[in-house]
């Protein structure tokens, strides 16, 4: 098996990735920071307390919804408040407490990239291939952004990389009793993350199992046991939120419903509650919300994900989504042409249903979101579908034997991150 050991030029991009979310995390200011404010307000909770929320607690209330964020997981919070802590040791400064509670962020991202690393590592026999899938994941403008302020998103997609190296690992290691801990470990992280990397949940879950006993050499005995540490990892890493919330909220495990309680609640105490944009219930059709004009949800979706900051204000100029697209069309077009129908071994053959099945159905539920409860046209959403264009790019590249392309694709890929950094970000500052 190829060594998953980073090479200097790979660590120089996890330090690179780091500083750069460092920097945003320092000097980016909360009126570009979008939703950080209400998780704000569950992060402070726990560090002033020292102690987890139930959840209706009138402190951690978001202004104008109804509801606190301690209904759904909250990892994100949890580590916001442990750097707030750290930081606190060492400085009173509000400003440094708030870039506290932004490292969870920043090491999210930087994790996220790391272990895209290994993984690239370990599916690809060249390393340029490997630095090629990470740049397109972790350089794109959007993830940055999302390393830079407190928020779920930049969690998820850490998780999902952690995911999908604890997948590919087990598969590589003959799925070992150690690898089943390790994916249990994953899915807990996953778990206590952000809904909207379930899907990735999901279909690694499906994937690993049916990989775990269809294996001639594994007994059903052994796939029972090794199903069980999976679980009992689980139970106990992640468990214990779920748990929590059927014993506080009646059985809620997810804690959706609590949250239009807790609305109802809010609104019976006389707080003006901003209604959900619901196109479903308004009588529009399918098409009209995802694609005309006004809303276009594919469009606004594709740009966000890409790049576009603060509470959506900051867009890039459209030459730039332009070139974003064109390589990406031309990324997807070759894996189509050139890689999906060609002979695969099945390790392979399995990490590609497991990363294009997460993503298609990343986007669906983003698109049942949007349509049946709340129109939010927001690329971070999806953000983890750059994985699955990362890969393709890698595969067709791989399928040439073509460095030079490789290379070329890798420099122009972060020249436009660095680009949008400097001329875009760097708005948001003070």
């Amino acid at each position: 098996m190829k060594s998953e050991r980073l090479s200097a030029f790979q660590i120089g991009m996890v330090a690179t990735v780091f500083l750069i979310c460092l920097v945003g995390a320092r000097y980016i200011t909360t009126q570009y920071t979008p939703d950080e404010i209400a998780r704000r307000l569950l992060s402070d909770w726990i560090y002033v307390h020292g102690k987890l929320p139930v959840g209706d607690e009138q402190e951690i209330i978001i202004p104008k919804w109804g509801f606190s964020y301690a209904y759904r997981p909250y990892l994100s919070s949890i580590l916001a408040a442990f750097f707030q802590k750290m930081f606190s040791l060492f400085t009173e400064s509000n400003e440094l407490l708030l870039m506290g509670s932004r490292m969870g962020s920043v090491f999210s991202v930087t994790a996220c990239c790391y272990f895209c690393l290994k993984v690239g590592n370990l599916i690809f026999k060249k390393t340029y291939l490997s630095i090629l899938f990470t740049s397109i994941v972790c350089f794109t403008p959007q993830m940055l952004f999302l390393g830079m302020y407190q928020n779920c998103d930049s969690l998820g997609a850490a998780g999902v990389s952690v995911l999908i190296y604890c997948l590919i690992k087990g598969w590589k290691t003959g799925l070992s009793f150690r690898g089943c801990v390790g994916f249990g470990i994953a899915i807990s992280f996953c778990l206590l993350s952000y809904y909207s990397i379930y899907g990735w949940l999901l279909a690694g879950t499906v994937v690993f199992l049916f990989a775990l006993f269809i294996d001639k050499e594994i007994k059903t005995s052994e796939a029972f046991a090794k199903l069980g540490v999976i679980a009992l990892t689980v139970l106990v890493l992640a468990g214990w939120f779920f748990f929590r919330n059927i014993v506080l909220h009646n059985g809620d495990i997810f804690g959706m419903a609590s949250e239009e309680i807790s609305r109802h609640q809010q609104a019976a105490l006389g707080a003006y509650l901003t209604e959900y944009n619901n196109p479903y219930e308004k009588g529009q059709k399918f098409f009209e919300t995802f694609f005309n004009r006004e809303y276009n949800w594919v469009w606004y979706t594709y740009k966000s994900m890409i790049g576009a900051f603060g509470y959506l204000s900051i867009w890039l100029d459209t030459w730039l989504y332009v070139v974003y697209v064109l390589i990406i069309i031309t990324i997807i077009l070759g894996y189509l042409i050139f890689v999906l129908f060609t002979k695969k071994d099945r390790i392979r053959r399995e990490i590609s249903v497991f990363i294009f099945s997460s993503a298609v159905i990343t986007v669906g539920l983003s698109i049942i979101q949007s349509f049946f409860r709340d129109f939010q046209a927001q690329g971070r959403y999806i953000i983890t579908v750059m994985f699955a264009i990362a890969y393709m790019a890698a595969c067709t590249l791989e399928r040439f034997s073509s460095k030079k392309g490789a290379v070329v694709l890798t420099f122009i890929w972060i020249v436009l991150a660095i680009f949008v950094f400097t001329v875009y970000m760097t708005r948001m500052f003070y």
